[in-house]
């Protein structure tokens, strides 16, 4: 169980780094983009990875309900978690 946990914080930590590789290669420079920009932690790839698997058992009509403050159709985890 132990190795378990951590070769799951080995794989996020490793896509955490690859993330910000990736981004530093396409980012254009000076764009809106590269100014809002922060570094990706493990911890946010993890509720990244959550909020996905949240999408598949929570059906809703299109990726913009899932953020609904509606409060006949929202679902608070969404905008919880990520904005």
């Amino acid at each position: 169980m132990c190795d378990t946990l951590s070769s799951n914080q080995n794989a996020m930590n490793h896509f955490s780094v690859l993330t910000i590789v990736f981004f530093s290669v396409f980012a254009v420079e000076n764009s809106k983009r590269q100014k809002r920009w922060k570094e990706v932690q493990p911890g946010d790839l993890k509720v990244f990875f959550a909020l996905h698997v949240a999408m598949g058992l929570i059906h809703k009509p299109n990726l913009k309900s899932y953020w609904s403050k509606d409060p006949v159709t929202q679902t608070p985890f969404f905008g919880q978690h990520m904005s």
